[in-house]
């Protein structure tokens, strides 16, 4: 879908090292009008490969809110490997139950 195919953009810009074309393209799919779903997690996964902790975290918690299935693969999730030792990481896995 669009959704998609402009979430794996904004995921290749970054890891491309475009920062500003893939927070460009992240923009779009942030604030979508109502009735319109991209998970949370996915938003997630662009700003960790931005290394942008901050805003990772933020949708992290958005994606829990929103009860996010893809967070069942959180520790699978690649761009965000590397905050695995940041305790709000910890505290998420342990809210899902997920092994450590």
């Amino acid at each position: 879908t669009a959704r998609r195919t402009g979430l794996s953009r904004a995921l290749g810009l970054a890891f491309q090292g475009k920062r500003e074309q893939a927070l460009e393209e992240i923009r779009k799919w942030e604030n979508l009008p109502a009735g319109v779903y991209v998970r949370s997690t996915s938003i997630a996964g662009v700003y960790g490969a931005l290394n942008d902790r901050e805003q990772a975290f933020h949708w992290l918690d958005k994606a829990y809110q929103d009860r996010d299935g893809m967070l069942a693969y959180l520790n699978h999730q690649g761009s965000l490997r590397k905050y695995r030792s940041d305790p709000r990481f910890k505290a998420l896995i342990q809210k899902l139950g997920l092994p450590q």
